[in-house]
């Protein structure tokens, strides 16, 4: 994925081997924005474009609005690609791109992977883990693979929580063990619209795992 800046406000944005179903996303979330056929990549307008991780340099982390911003952005594209047969295994801050303060764009397109019929995701070759991350990335430990489409509701939970509560779920690489520790960890937010979507997300049993802000 590279981004050049081209003009004061306007960028392009060339993805390689997923170029097809990550540029119809960018299209759909990214209402300032063109696909430009010379140079097979998207052209979009920002007044100032940041990395995730390079846009917390000077905010150490995101306010509770700002986590609902990321959760809906995030949620839509998440749900879009799942539409063209894509998922997403896990999420970074350098896999996010911030626009003008307020449009968050998933970027990680080397996360992507095919769905199959199963609406799983078939995992051929050793994978950099991301950080933000579900049990079933953690625990894989061999290859070929099969991962749900729901790892990513499970990753978007857990970037939530870190901005959000200043907490990582996966205390020395292992789970919360117990309710008790996860409600320990979502006690300042428990009984909040907050509180019940990241439940849902963090869901164990990936049958009831849902990306639902209600």
């Amino acid at each position: 994925m590279k981004i050049t800046k081209i003009l004061d406000n306007k960028y392009t944005l060339k993805a390689t081997s997923k170029g097809k179903a990550f540029n119809s996303m960018f299209l759909k979330i990214i209402t300032a924005s063109f696909y430009q056929l010379e140079t097979d990549s998207v052209v979009f307008i920002g007044g100032a474009v940041h990395l995730l991780k390079d846009y917390l340099l000077n905010r150490q982390s995101l306010s509770y609005q700002d986590c609902i911003k990321l959760i809906h952005d995030l949620s839509k594209q998440i749900s879009y690609l799942k539409h063209l047969n894509y998922g997403v295994i896990g999420l970074d801050v350098t896999d996010i791109l911030v626009i003008d303060d307020h449009t968050f764009v998933f970027i990680g397109e080397e996360k992507m992977y095919p769905l199959n019929e199963k609406e799983n995701m078939n995992i051929y070759s050793i994978i950099c883990k991301p950080y933000f991350m579900s049990p079933e990335v953690l625990e894989l430990t061999k290859i070929p693979a099969e991962i749900s489409y729901k790892a990513s509701y499970y990753s978007l939970g857990v970037l939530v929580v870190y901005f959000l509560l200043h907490r990582y779920w996966f205390a020395g690489n292992k789970l919360p063990n117990t309710k008790e520790e996860e409600d320990e960890i979502l006690k300042p937010i428990k009984g909040t619209k907050m509180y019940w979507f990241l439940k849902r997300c963090l869901n164990k049993d990936m049958g009831k795992r849902e990306l639902l802000f209600i």
